[in-house]
């Protein structure tokens, strides 16, 4: 598992507990998306690190939006979760 941290057309940077080697590929499955992906940089941290990944193919511009408009009304939408989660317990309504 992955945090997805940057996305545009040709790559992508992600969050791993333990980043890949330089030079690594493989599959990488964002939201019904899947990318055949190359490691182009690898960056080591304290309890994990980051990689930079090129896509063999570009992906479509409306996939990059729609993804970054998913991830900017995200924390929004985790507040408004959380909100209704408590009314119904507030009100009985599990």
């Amino acid at each position: 598992m992955c945090v997805l941290l940057d996305l545009s057309r040709t790559g992508a940077r992600i969050g791993l507990a333990r980043p890949l080697n330089k030079g690594a590929s493989g599959y990488l499955r964002i939201e019904g998306m899947e990318m055949f992906v190359t490691a182009i940089r690898r960056t080591a941290g304290i309890g994990g690190g980051t990689n930079g990944l090129a896509f063999d193919l570009p992906i479509a511009h409306d996939a990059v939006v729609a993804m970054r408009h998913y991830a900017a009304s995200f924390e929004r939408r985790k507040r408004e979760d959380l909100r209704d989660q408590v009314r119904r317990w507030v009100t009985g309504c599990n």
